[in-house]
């Protein structure tokens, strides 16, 4: 099976395949995972909706993988040691739930 597509809405991902040999379709659901976001991962997707975001070496990655995990950010490795997040719609999706959308000033 090769995918055709990914589209998100409405907190469910729907994913479009195809048979690579025949070429018949199919359609695969799922309900996406929500999490109740803490104070530091509220302000990395603040951050994040600022513009890209890298960490490099050994530096913590704890939040942004539990945020990765659940599709809220995207991450890209562009050499051995660094690595690229970017906030995704779902992301945005959880900050403006979470009143957030505004401003950072809320939080201190």
């Amino acid at each position: 099976m090769r995918t055709l597509t990914i589209e998100v809405a409405n907190g469910e991902e729907q994913t479009k395949l195809a048979c690579a040999t025949c070429g018949t379709e199919a359609t695969q659901r799922k309900m996406l995972q929500t999490i109740r976001l803490t104070i530091e991962e509220t302000r990395l997707l603040i951050e994040l909706r600022d513009g890209l975001h890298s960490i490099s070496g050994n530096k913590r990655r704890d939040s942004l993988s539990r945020l990765v995990d659940v599709k809220y950010v995207e991450s890209r490795a562009i050499s051995l040691d660094t690595v690229v997040y970017t906030i995704t719609w779902l992301g945005r999706q959880a900050l403006a739930d979470a009143g957030q959308h505004e401003s950072a000033t809320t939080l201190g």
